[in-house]
């Protein structure tokens, strides 16, 4: 596990019981982890490093639908920049 809030206890018991009390890793230095994560961004975005990494969409986006269900419109781990149409009909007026 890596960023700031991971060095708070009750985070570090929460990630466990959701992973049915497994013990986490902690060998990696959170901030360095972090910075070299931003050093890895910062690269791309200047156009210094290309090809190695791609951006994606961490999590499906859609339409929330009748009866609160969704329709997925771009799929979780899609790359970016995507572009994506659902064509949705409503059942009211406005």
């Amino acid at each position: 596990m890596v960023g700031g809030s991971t060095k708070m206890l009750e985070v570090r018991e929460v990630v466990s019981e959701y992973f049915d009390g497994k013990n986490l890793d902690f060998s990696s230095n959170p901030d360095t982890a972090i910075s070299v994560g931003a050093a890895i961004q910062g690269a791309l975005i200047s156009g210094e490093l290309s090809g190695c990494f791609n951006d994606i969409v961490p999590v499906a986006i859609g339409i929330r639908a009748y009866g609160n269900s969704m329709h997925t419109v771009i799929k979780r781990n899609t790359q970016v920049p995507a572009k994506a149409t659902k064509i949705c009909k409503t059942n009211k007026d406005n």
